[in-house]
């Protein structure tokens, strides 16, 4: 039941309905398109994933995590703005530019996933600074963002 709750998820955040009934039940497709109330019905999202964030929400393996203070979570969640370092509590895992990482709430909740613009190691010298402190830390910034907010998706 599990995989298929998680495929409900996925079909749902890409725009699509979705059914889970009975297959041994005689015609049940014809049945389900036809109307009738068949199996646990899952209607789509409201809001439909892009290619990139359904790749990002779906179709890879996180490498690590990020923790993120209260601040954090509520630009992320609530005013949809990208993780900056100041926002940064800690980092698990060794993940380096582009992998794929969950970002995690102070109590270990799942809020997002994302791809990240600085490593695992990077981030354990930035975290908790201001973008503006980045270059003088690290001698280099390519971005003022760990995780853009489009290459950041909410939930779990």
């Amino acid at each position: 039941m599990r995989t298929k709750i998680e495929a409900a998820k996925i079909a749902t955040r890409s725009g699509v309905r979705m059914v889970i009934a009975n297959a041994s039940r005689p015609n049940v497709i014809v049945d389900i398109v036809a109307g009738e109330s068949i199996g646990t019905k899952f209607l789509s999202s409201a809001t439909k994933l892009n290619h990139k964030k359904r790749w990002i929400a779906f179709g890879n393996r996180v490498q690590g995590s990020i923790m993120v203070n209260d601040g954090a979570r509520k630009m992320l969640v609530e005013r949809g703005k990208s993780l900056l370092p100041a926002g940064i509590l800690s980092s698990d895992g060794k993940f380096d530019v582009g992998d794929l990482v969950c970002v995690i709430d102070e109590s270990s909740n799942k809020i997002a996933r994302g791809l990240t613009n600085y490593s695992s190691g990077e981030i354990k010298l930035i975290k908790g600074k201001r973008s503006s402190e980045i270059e003088k830390i690290l001698g280099y910034k390519d971005f003022d963002e760990v995780i853009h907010r489009d290459n950041l998706v909410l939930g779990e």
